[in-house]
Parts: structure tokens; sequence; C-alpha cells
């Protein structure tokens, strides 16, 4: 898909570029929101490893799956969220044309946290949404694999 030249093409080209992960990540929450699932939502601790938040991710959507998957509302849901997973993915083409611009974010979010510029705003977003944020899309990650897992073993062991 070709896009017209942007205003400010360094800001403009990786907003447009990251169009559809900011879209699909906002209707997956939206999805949440809709389905009465976000109260039980587990967030990110920044504050502890990398393994530490996986294995409690992991947890949580074992408990997930198991709390509601006797509920038809949840294999819409899951129906529906599946499907907008699997359109969160820049294409290449995005990705090409918001490489300069994502690194311009990136050195400019660097520098702003080395020179302490704005370090409370920034802790409230780290803590109170990308959290969350981030929770969300592991956790839709996680699902699908525990949905995908068993059907992707039975595929395997059928061509055998």
């Amino acid at each position: 898909m070709e896009h017209g030249q942007p205003r400010i093409p360094i800001i403009g080209k990786p907003l447009i570029g990251l169009a559809p992960l900011i879209g699909c990540s906002l209707s997956l929450w939206g999805l949440f929101v809709l389905f009465g699932y976000h109260n039980t939502l587990p967030s990110v601790d920044f504050s502890v490893t990398f393994l530490q938040n996986i294995n409690g991710l992991f947890q949580s959507a074992l408990d997930f799956f198991r709390e509601f998957a006797s509920d038809w509302k949840f294999w819409l849901f899951l129906y529906l969220a599946t499907g907008i997973s699997a359109s969160i993915a820049p294409s290449s083409v995005d990705i090409k044309n918001a490489i300069w611009g994502i690194l311009f974010l990136i050195i400019l979010g660097g520098l702003m946290i080395y020179y302490d510029v704005g370090k409370n705003t920034l802790n409230m977003l780290q803590n109170k949404y990308m959290g969350p944020v981030v929770s969300l899309g592991a956790l839709m990650e996680m699902l699908a694999l525990i949905a995908t897992l068993p059907l992707y073993l039975v595929k395997k062991l059928m061509i055998r």
C-alpha cells in the first residue's frame, strides 16, 4: 500500500508505518473492555526480571483460559481477537518507510531518559499504561499458543 508524503516525514512515516500495531492494539483493548475481560488482565511489573514476568503472564494466560473456556462468549472473543492479532504486524514496506523515524524517536527517548526530561511522566506512563499494554500483548500471544499448539501437533502427527 502506498501512502502520500506526510507533512513531517521524520515523525509521520513512523506513525503511518506503525499504524497497524497501534490500531490493532487499541482494537484488542476495546475487545477486552467490550467482553468485560479487562479487569482480569495482569500487569507487567517492570521491577522484576523478564523471566519472572513471563512466568507470571503464562500462569495468568492459563488461569484466564481455564476460567472462561466454558463460556461461548469467550470463544467468540478468542475468534475476534485472533483475527485482529493476525493483522497486527506492520508490513516490511511499513517498517522500511518508518525505520529512520523510529530510530529518531528511540534516540529522542534515550536523551529524554538520560537528561531526566519528563521523568515523572515517563514513570507514570510506564507503570500505569505500559504494564497493562505489554501484558495484553503477551497474554494474547500466550492464548494463541495455548489454543493453536494442540492443532499444530495433531497436524504434524498426521503428516508423518
